[in-house]
């Protein structure tokens, strides 16, 4: 029986010339073939402020790609003396993932069929090169040196800025071809990943045995799933819990929705498992330093990244609250991969002085009260109080039966803003629902005039939850929105 020798990088046609009457073995790479899937996700249909419409299913975007399309193993050529074999280069590839998707994806690889051997290009050539077994190794590198065989592992990007690829198999003997019907899984990121780093897959060949000369190919198959969300939507229970990690006495300018920059993570949240333990490594956090003179002291401390529901047992998304630092206050950030984020039942003095930091503007529209069927004291305050609640979107529970003190001692609270013509009127216990709201005003569009009302001192119970004639402000867009003017309000009809 001839031995093999392997190899790398030299001419064929110098080896021919040494070894003459040897016949060449060429391992013409393994074919790869990509294809795409994508599965949308159902479970977006939230809007936000200062955000385009969430996404719907069509809207959905998956792709991937190879640099290449074919990888090619170094020749092999038989001997007729001795065992002189040297080891093949590792063919590595990494696809490229590019999603919109927020739940993020997998992606998995296995052969094109059921078929896991290499075979020969040359159909009368019945010889194959077989997938790899467990058996075929010793922690993790091969040990078989008398059969042919092929195989594939994992390959992981690592911390640092240069980009290279490590084996994370370095124990893992089970590095067999899959089948079609088996694919393994070789990298899931759960939400959108910051940068390009994707894990990837490393192969490799050995050959210790007579094998007919020939080229001999394998073909995969790189496929890709959008996640759709198989964690509950995050629910906030209460204002005491969602802001308890923030002292009420601070100021912000806004609450809204946001996306995290690698910048936001804190260390707290690269280590929380519930994020997801493989995006890790793709993030540098940056520790908000300290305010230079010219930032007032309230301001520009910033606040480090933290996870709302890292403590809860019903297996919700993880929801991420921070405030950028410096000097222009931006304001508190939430974000959940889904984009949403639900009150419960009971919303009483969720946004109250007790529970809650101060807002100037308070953007509710990515955030679902339709549960709520109490909202007393909901945001009242002994402070100051918030200049713009925006309720967007907002659909409210037909249960609703307490809406007393609801926007009480908000002196600053100029505007409420809804998207359509809510009326709360409906709800019985509604006393002193606007009491102490002097700067309040309603605005509505009425035949081409911006129709004004202003706030009375003795109308401050739920008679005035409406956006015609009570003190909720009803925007209509840009191009007819009602905007009061320093001092005055607009003219009427």
């Amino acid at each position: 029986m001839s031995k093999l020798k392997t190899i790398l990088k030299k001419p064929a046609r110098l080896w021919r010339r040494i070894f003459g009457f040897l016949p060449v073995i060429s391992f013409g790479g393994t074919a790869f073939i990509l294809s795409i899937f994508a599965i949308a996700p159902n479970f977006m249909n939230f809007t936000h402020a200062e955000e385009k419409p969430a996404l719907k299913p069509s809207d959905v975007k998956l792709s991937i790609s190879l640099d290449e399309t074919f990888h090619r193993f170094n020749d092999v050529y038989l001997t007729s003396d001795g065992v002189e074999h040297e080891d093949q280069n590792n063919v590595t590839f990494k696809p490229l993932v590019e999603t919109n998707n927020p739940a993020g994806y997998k992606v998995y690889f296995s052969d094109v069929d059921e078929d896991t051997n290499m075979r020969s290009v040359d159909a009368t050539v019945t010889d194959t090169i077989r997938s790899a077994v467990p058996s075929d190794f010793e922690n993790g590198e091969p040990k078989n040196t008398s059969d042919n065989y092929w195989y594939c592992g994992i390959l992981e990007v690592p911390k640092g800025p240069t980009g290279e690829v490590v084996k994370i198999n370095s124990t893992n003997n089970d590095m067999s071809i899959p089948a079609r019907s088996q694919q393994k899984l070789i990298d899931e990121v759960k939400y959108v990943k910051p940068n390009n780093n994707q894990n990837g897959v490393f192969c490799n060949i050995s050959v210790n045995k007579q094998l007919a000369p020939s080229t001999y190919v394998g073909k995969m198959i790189f496929t890709t799933v959008a996640n759709t969300n198989n964690l509950k939507p995050a629910t906030l229970k209460d204002g005491y819990s969602t802001f308890r990690r923030i002292p009420n006495n601070r100021w912000f300018k806004n609450f809204r929705y946001a996306k995290p920059t690698p910048e936001d993570f804190s260390t707290e949240v690269k280590n929380d498992e519930s994020i997801v333990s493989n995006i890790k490594p793709d993030y540098v956090y940056i520790k908000p330093g300290v305010p230079s003179p010219s930032c007032p002291p309230t301001i520009g401390s910033g606040l480090d990244m933290f996870n709302l529901t890292a403590n809860n047992t019903d297996d919700e998304e993880p929801v991420l609250i921070w405030a950028p630092s410096g000097c222009n206050n931006d304001g508190l950030h939430w974000w959940s991969p889904s984009g949403t984020l639900k009150l419960g039942e009971n919303c009483s003095n969720f946004f109250s002085t007790a529970n809650a930091p101060r807002f100037d503007n308070l953007d509710l529209s990515g955030i679902d009260v339709s549960k709520c069927k109490n909202m007393e004291s909901m945001f009242e305050r002994t402070d100051e109080g918030f200049k713009r609640i925006n309720f967007g979107d907002n659909q409210f529970s037909s249960e609703l039966t307490n809406t007393k003190k609801m926007f009480k001692g908000n002196s600053k609270l100029e505007d409420i803003r809804i998207n359509y013509n809510l009326d709360l009127t409906y709800v019985p216990e509604s006393s002193e629902m606007f009491e102490g709201d002097t700067s309040l005003s309603g605005l509505y569009h009425n035949n081409g005039y911006c129709v004004f009302t202003e706030y009375n001192t003795l109308k401050t119970d739920g008679s005035m939850a409406k956006a015609i004639s009570g003190y909720f402000h009803r925007t209509y867009g840009d191009n007819n929105e009602c905007i009061i003017g320093p001092g005055q309000p607009s003219p009427g009809p």
